[in-house]
């Protein structure tokens, strides 16, 4: 069973090249983040033939009429596997629509796929905070078998061997000393490092793991976002899944994607399903 997930940056003129590398790797499960109604539709139809069994979080949203601004992003799940949606106000997270799940019927076992694009604290402040706190609060409480959490989670800032983890709480000084900031957006540095961290701490209590890292513990230099800002590029492994690790994982990778397509890399999972 493979798995897709890919953070799309909202490109309406860049869905049928999406789409084009989408058939290449040639998933069973695809969830897309930032998709907006204008290439949802989009990515419905040029989907349909392959995938029989599409949602996306707008059609769940209870209120699409505060699908606008900062709210505009959604989710979209496609797969060859029948489904059933969950209901998004089941994670108690300031923007319901940022996460999409939905329980596949995969051979004879159920499957519970979730998919979440959230929000960069950048623009977004502790909603960010907020919004890990719901996910992981939610996993706490349901700790159900063949669990896989996939998406765009603007974090962490930093891996390395030697500090492991380094969150957007935690400041790398010229010295490469990592120290946790005092304040950080209006609040204390320590409280938004522990709730970044716990996506990597927390979710592993509740049986859910890194698939990326668990099966490339020394690869250091993957990344799946970049920039490039006066000349220099800047990169960082933004996107994950989470996996139940009961779940035999036998590969984890980010492919490699033309620019112009999105500023993130698709990040692909298979598994011995």
């Amino acid at each position: 069973m493979k798995l897709l997930s890919w953070n799309t940056a909202k490109r309406l003129k860049r869905v049928p090249q999406q789409i084009d590398l989408i058939n290449k790797i040639s998933p069973d499960i695809i969830a897309l983040q930032e998709i907006l109604p204008s290439t949802e539709l989009e990515f419905k139809k040029l989907l349909k033939n392959k995938y029989p069994y599409i949602v996306s979080s707008f059609e769940l949203a209870t209120d699409k009429t505060i699908l606008k601004n900062k709210r505009m992003f959604g989710q979209l799940i496609a797969t060859k596997y029948p489904f059933k949606p969950l209901d998004p106000e089941k994670f108690k997270i300031p923007w319901p629509e940022r996460v999409l799940s939905v329980t596949a019927e995969v051979g004879n076992k159920k499957l519970h796929i979730h998919t979440t694009h959230i929000p960069p604290g950048s623009s977004n402040g502790w909603i960010k905070i907020e919004t890990i706190k719901g996910i992981v609060g939610y996993f706490s409480d349901n700790s159900d078998n063949n669990q896989i959490l996939c998406g765009d989670f603007n974090t962490p800032q930093k891996e390395d061997v030697e500090n492991g983890i380094i969150t957007f709480g935690q400041t790398i000084r010229s010295s490469g000393e990592v120290v946790t900031k005092k304040q950080f957006r209006g609040g204390l540095g320590y409280y938004w490092d522990e709730g970044e961290r716990s996506l990597f701490t927390d979710l592993r209590e509740y049986g859910l793991v890194d698939v990326f890292r668990k099966l490339n513990p020394n690869n250091f230099n993957a990344y799946s976002w970049l920039i490039i800002r006066q000349g220099r590029s800047f990169t960082k492994r933004l996107d994950h899944i989470f996996a139940d690790k009961q779940l035999e994982a036998i590969s984890c990778n980010y492919h490699e994607t033309p620019r112009e397509l999105s500023d993130h890399l698709p990040i692909i999972a298979e598994f011995a399903y």
